[in-house]
């Protein structure tokens, strides 16, 4: 499980706390819209918010990675080869990326407390998800590893085995409007919806082979929604609403309530 980072700025700019974008966007407006949510959340009247996005093809990779020192060479390979690897602001690992993804940036806050723990805030991450799944879908989802996943973590949202989500978090301190110490979550979620898994998959690989990265995913521990929900119902625009609105019920009223 990869530990939540702490950053102590983020970039202002005016967009709504609640909103989607339909047709994919740079990567670069998806990470500035994710750092006003960020920046809001951890106010002394901490505002809540969740972005619901896309974005063109490419793969997105933690900050760590650029430890690797094959990095560099593994980037400017994968650019030449149709798939740009950007850097994203939470943990977690390589995430390959299509149109058909449905991204989820999500910030909340809560006080400070004993039960505040990575477990507990992946929860909160997951839970609005799971809901609308089982709610709208009837699909029973449920946290969990899924060895030779992409991103693999003990909080993969999962369906009968088959990974259809990642997930992502960081972390930042602040003090709300009473001065009781808490804490804002910037969680992110990486949603299969209808994606050309075969090509991304290899891609991801491609990138690891690159950079000299002993790792391999394997196509078969992943589904999509278009594959649960069908072709015939599968609507990318009411799945986006249908979650935003799920996010939006659970998002936590204020830092001055009980975690």
């Amino acid at each position: 499980m990869v530990q939540p980072q702490l950053e102590e700025q983020a970039i202002d700019q005016p967009f709504s706390l609640f909103s989607i974008s339909e047709e994919p966007i740079p990567f670069e407006t998806a990470q500035a819209q994710e750092k006003v949510l960020f920046k809001n959340g951890a106010l002394p009247i901490s505002k809540p918010g969740c972005f619901i996005w896309s974005m063109p093809q490419g793969l997105v990779v933690p900050k760590s990675a650029r430890t690797n020192p094959d990095f560099d060479a593994a980037q400017k390979a994968m650019a030449d080869l149709g798939w740009p690897v950007d850097i994203r602001q939470t943990g977690g690992d390589l995430t390959p990326q299509a149109p058909g993804m449905i991204n989820i940036s999500y910030v909340f806050a809560q006080p400070w407390s004993d039960a505040i723990s990575i477990d507990a805030t992946y929860k909160a991450l997951c839970a609005p998800i799971i809901s609308y799944l089982k709610e709208k879908h009837d699909i029973d989802a449920y946290c969990s590893a899924v060895d030779g996943a992409f991103c693999d973590g003990k909080f993969n949202i999962v369906v009968e085995g088959q990974k259809i989500a990642g997930t992502a978090q960081k972390w930042r301190h602040f003090k709300n409007e009473t001065g009781q110490k808490c804490i804002a979550v910037l969680g992110h979620v990486a949603l299969l919806g209808q994606l050309p898994l075969d090509q991304m998959i290899n891609a991801a690989n491609q990138f690891y082979k690159q950079a000299n990265v002993d790792k391999t995913i394997e196509l078969t521990n992943h589904t999509t929604l278009f594959h649960l929900i069908g072709e015939p119902n599968y609507n990318k625009s009411e799945l986006m609403q249908g979650l935003l609105q799920s996010f939006r019920e659970a998002a936590p009223r204020g830092t001055t309530n009980s975690p």
